[in-house]
């Protein structure tokens, strides 16, 4: 049992690692070859951003194990508003730009519910997978649309948040090689993540959802954490906010719809109280932010309180 937890966070750190290597990789390859810092921004990163759910959702999937697969990408977006953007707002406030609440977060609140509706059937086959990528190419593009109408501000904004991505002065060849070493590493760790996942919950007796809710949603959630937490600490909120609202809407479209393209997801009708949790903490970004558009610390103090009930319920409902 020690050997399998320390299986499992060795895999959450190699699932790190492999996010930021094949960010890092794509993004300068994109970068040398021409593509614009805004593109590169919108899908590349972002992309990156939400590997560690992709892969480990694609590999649970692959090894039927629907409840973990669905269970992480629920879990995620429920802990990235919980305890990413209420950890951050402890560290400063999170001020957050009209545009955000206005255009994102409410489809930040219309993907969960779209995912319930495909689930009602007990399946999310490929004609659901490909509907959710097909959202995602819109939001994209829609994203595209309304940012760069704004280039100058665009420019600063992007630069500040992904200009470390963009040097130059190293051969396209590194950088193929940094991302199938990225891809390699995020391919190894899901399998690592999802055995010692399914190893701990069989050993303690608890259904595999549950595992994927929390402990597997939490441990693909760091790569975020880390993101907003860095940037609170610089006193960059909208990098904060921003970074968890595109993770959230990416998780859905992207992990869901790719996997569900890749291999079918049966879906327990259990899951529906799911659904309403994830809604729940996206609708709650509302009235927070609409109060002088920023999560204060005390805001973000409550999130996290939140956060830890709604997994103590999970808990117990487990149980019964």
């Amino acid at each position: 049992m020690v050997f399998t937890i320390f299986q499992l966070i060795g895999g959450f750190f190699l699932l790190y690692l492999g996010a930021e290597w094949l960010v890092h990789g794509a993004s300068r390859l994109a970068k040398s070859l021409g593509v614009k810092p805004l593109v590169i921004g919108l899908t590349v990163v972002a992309f990156g951003t939400s590997a560690p759910e992709l892969l480990v959702s694609v590999t649970a999937a692959l090894k039927k194990e629907s409840a973990i697969a669905l269970g992480n990408v629920i879990g995620s977006n429920i802990a990235n508003i919980g305890l990413v953007l209420g950890i951050s707002a402890l560290f400063w406030p999170l001020k957050c730009s009209v545009t955000t609440v206005k255009r994102e977060i409410p489809i930040m609140i219309l993907s969960p519910v779209i995912l319930y509706l495909f689930t009602i059937n007990g399946k999310i086959g490929l004609s659901e997978g490909l509907i959710l990528f097909i959202c995602l190419c819109l939001f994209i593009g829609y994203n595209y649309f309304f940012i760069r109408r704004e280039p100058p501000q665009v420019a600063t904004e992007v630069s500040k948040i992904y200009g470390t991505f963009f040097n130059n002065g190293n051969t396209k060849l590194k950088w193929c090689g940094l991302i199938i070493l990225g891809l390699g590493t995020l391919l190894v760790s899901a399998h690592f993540v999802i055995h010692s996942a399914v190893t701990i919950a069989e050993s303690i007796g608890i259904s595999h959802k549950f595992i994927g809710l929390t402990l597997v949603a939490v441990g693909t959630s760091l790569p975020e954490l880390i993101t907003s937490a860095v940037a609170a600490l610089r006193k960059e909120p909208d990098i904060s906010v921003g970074n968890v609202v595109g993770s959230n809407i990416f998780n859905i479209f992207s992990v869901i719809g790719i996997t569900a393209m890749i291999t079918p997801l049966t879906v327990n009708q259990g899951f529906l109280l799911e659904f309403i949790g994830v809604t729940f903490f996206s609708v709650l970004l509302i009235p927070l932010m609409l109060t002088e558009n920023r999560i204060s610390r005390l805001e973000g103090f409550w999130l996290v309180v939140l956060y830890f009930g709604y997994m103590a319920w999970l808990g117990i409902r487990s149980q019964s």
